[in-house]
């Protein structure tokens, strides 16, 4: 009788252990089928997006020209627009702490 327990249960575990690799088996290839659908989906959604991409460029290159344009003769009268900026920075600039504190204060005051 202990035999034929003995018997039963080593058939048993070895069509549990067939049983397992077959699903092992299935489940890789389902993973496998998986991964190839999701990297389709992001290759088409990367294609997608670069297009969208260089037609928004291919739209914007006047004004990108037009400013690379206005940049170059800006860059050419530097030294009157040095004289306008000394000019405006006539007033004595604040700390950022400086400010903070002021507000701060403020706050307390009103209170």
């Amino acid at each position: 009788m202990v035999r034929t327990v003995a018997r039963t249960r080593h058939t048993i575990v070895r069509a549990a252990k067939r049983g397992a690799a077959t699903v092992k088996a299935a489940a890789g290839e389902a993973i496998g089928a998986a991964a190839k659908a999701a990297t389709e989906v992001v290759l088409e959604k990367t294609n997608a997006a670069l297009a969208a991409g260089r037609a928004k460029l291919t739209r914007s290159s006047p004004a990108i020209k037009r400013a690379a344009e206005k940049t170059a003769r800006r860059s050419l009268d530097k030294p009157a627009r040095r004289k306008r900026a000394a000019r405006k920075r006539s007033t004595v600039r604040r700390s950022r702490t400086a400010t903070v504190r002021r507000r701060r204060k403020a706050r307390r005051n009103s209170r």
